[in-house]
């Protein structure tokens, strides 16, 4: 049986806007943006990985980034302790600064995504497959 069409990265999402909150105001505080469209690969299922974020003035975050049961989880480490976790979700309302650092976490793993995608079997019957256009790419 021939494999389905697989995306040419294993993460997809858009940054949009949001100038509407919950309560129907317009949010004039502070930029947010919403997760859309947001897209993964099935393979990715079982992914972990620990990445490092430089910081003005010689500094650097350290962050572990994870794909289980459907489930993308950013985890910020402090001297390897588990500082702080997030769930990435669609439709998730981040402000304009934490938007840019989720998808330059999300960036700085791309590659080591890839080579996991790259190391699993493919079996028809596990592979939840998703429709995927020529087009995938992350979008910021």
């Amino acid at each position: 049986m021939k494999a389905p069409n697989t995306p040419n990265t294993p993460i997809m999402f858009e940054l949009i806007r949001e100038t509407v909150g919950h309560n129907g105001r317009f949010m004039t505080d502070d930029v947010y943006y919403r997760i859309n469209n947001l897209k993964i690969d099935q393979r990715l299922d079982g992914f972990c990985t620990t990445t490092t974020i430089p910081l003005y003035l010689n500094g650097k975050d350290e962050f572990e980034v994870s794909y289980k049961n459907n489930q993308l989880t950013i985890t910020k480490l402090y001297l390897g302790i588990r500082d702080f976790t997030v769930c990435i979700e669609e439709g998730f309302v981040l402000r304009k600064s934490d938007a840019e650092f989720v998808r330059n976490i999300l960036y700085t793993c791309l590659e080591s995504m890839n080579e996991y995608v790259k190391t699993q079997i493919f079996e028809d019957s596990t592979y939840t497959a998703i429709e995927v256009k020529d087009t995938w790419k992350m979008i910021g």
